[in-house]
């Protein structure tokens, strides 16, 4: 009797601790179901997001200049996004995120300042040194 009572007062503590661990658990992780309405106002909200971010960056004047020459106008462009999937405008607004606009000098800079160090360290540690000189006459 006394292990049937001990196997009761078990299952009831192991009950008792599972309801206090689901509990402690934040209201906003629990799984519950969503209507589709939701789902579809989101991926509207989305698509109008991304779509929003792709017009922005078509307004640009350096693109504007880069779309005339390739003899593209807004209306044939808008026509061709709507035309596009949803994932499709998504990866395409991802990927204008990388994009700069008139590229970025100070990348090119960089790089041109760590060669010339460069050069000049190993000028310096083989005891060598660079002369520039103008004087032309040695060339005839």
């Amino acid at each position: 009797m006394i292990k049937f009572i001990l196997k009761r007062r078990l299952i009831a503590y192991l009950i008792i601790g599972w309801a206090f661990l689901l509990g402690c658990l934040p209201a906003n992780c629990l799984a519950m179901p969503v209507s589709s309405e939701v789902l579809r106002n989101e991926a509207k909200s989305l698509r109008q997001r991304d779509i929003n971010k792709i017009y922005s960056l078509l307004e640009e004047k350096v693109v504007q200049k880069n779309l005339v020459k390739i003899h593209l106008n807004n209306n044939e462009l808008k026509e061709r996004i709507a035309k596009l999937s949803d994932a499709q405008i998504h990866r395409l607004a991802n990927r204008l995120d990388g994009v700069k606009i008139g590229g970025s000098a100070g990348g090119v800079i960089l790089i041109v300042a760590i060669v010339v160090g460069i050069i000049m360290l190993i000028l310096y540690f083989t005891g060598r040194s660079l002369r520039i000189s103008t004087d032309t006459s040695k060339a005839e």
